[in-house]
């Protein structure tokens, strides 16, 4: 059974498919396995990606984070994804939802969009759903407005 002691859940990939077809083509998936990787580049554990230009390297992020403090917390992985989308990529996170966290109530603060996935989520590899509830967040780079003067 899933729980979030694990450190790694794929994605469905009918539902990256659904992101993808969204908000994509993603560019790359910053947080996978060799295994469940969904997009043709991607950032493995053994490449920190919270020490990764994401900016630098896509301008469209995919992010399942890992959902262990081993990998880093996720508060950090939120962090980041702040960070990135202020230097121009957009990132859209996978990510429990998990109202308690200050983690959450802050990206819910900032985030361009905050989606509430409706009931039980299984993630691939999965026997039986996750027991906590999931959400989709995603982080857009400021927009720049051009001002035109009325003559």
């Amino acid at each position: 059974m899933l729980d979030k002691n694990s450190v790694e859940f794929a994605t469905p990939q009918w539902f990256f498919d659904d992101l993808n077809d969204e908000f994509g083509p993603f560019d790359i998936d910053i947080a996978a396995t060799d295994e469940n990787a969904k997009c043709r580049t991607w950032i493995s554990r053994d490449k920190n990606a919270l020490e990764s230009d994401w900016a630098r390297l896509n301008n469209k992020v995919f992010c399942n984070s890992p959902y262990s403090k081993e990998a880093g917390p996720i508060g950090k992985w939120v962090e980041k994804a702040i960070l990135e989308s202020s230097r121009g990529c957009t990132v859209v996170m996978l990510l429990p939802a998990d109202t308690r966290t200050t983690w959450f109530r802050k990206c819910c603060g900032i985030a361009s969009e905050v989606r509430l996935v409706d009931g039980a989520f299984k993630f691939d590899g999965g026997a039986t759903s996750a027991r906590f509830g999931v959400c989709v967040v995603v982080f857009k780079p400021p927009r720049l407005y051009t001002y035109r003067r009325a003559m």
